[in-house]
């Protein structure tokens, strides 16, 4: 009887326990924006957008995948790739030293309400600021994951110009 008491003791605490690990994991789940909140971007190649002062802003994204552009001196350009970090996928970008990271911005795709694993697109902006040939390459990958040579890549070479 004793030792079917003292069974009974540990019982209740391992089963408060569980229960609070499954409601963590629940919750972890439902963190995300909601549907009204979230803006729908379609990455289109090269289209241009509105800069201060009437400049446009020339867009790359997975069509430019290998491309060679040519951007002017000091503009600003964008690159946008589709990312679901839900996954534990994203970009992991680099540019060669004549190129500046202006901004780097997710935005998760309109999705109905309560739906979870949604992808969306990630938008850097990037300042060209060296004549010359310059590069954007990224490698697709969970970031704690070893690379292996088989992420997906992309890669844009600019050639920046002064007009």
């Amino acid at each position: 009887m004793k030792s079917h008491l003292h069974v009974q003791r540990h019982i209740l605490p391992t089963i408060c326990l569980i229960t609070a690990l499954i409601m963590m994991l629940l919750a972890c789940g439902c963190t995300q924006q909601s549907a009204g909140s979230s803006t729908s971007i379609s990455p289109v190649t090269m289209t241009t957008q509105s800069l201060d002062q009437g400049k446009q802003m020339v867009t790359f994204n997975e069509a430019n995948d290998g491309s060679t552009v040519n951007v002017s001196w000091t503009s600003k350009f964008a690159v946008t790739l589709e990312e679901n970090p839900t996954t534990g996928y994203s970009w992991n970008m680099t540019l060669s030293p004549g190129l500046e990271l202006v901004s780097n911005n997710y935005i998760e795709k309109t999705h109905a309400a309560g739906m979870v694993g949604v992808g969306g697109t990630r938008t850097w902006i990037i300042q060209a600021n060296d004549i010359g040939s310059q590069k954007v390459t990224a490698i697709y990958k969970r970031p704690w994951e070893a690379t292996t040579g088989n992420e997906k890549p992309y890669s844009l070479t600019v050639n920046v110009i002064k007009l």
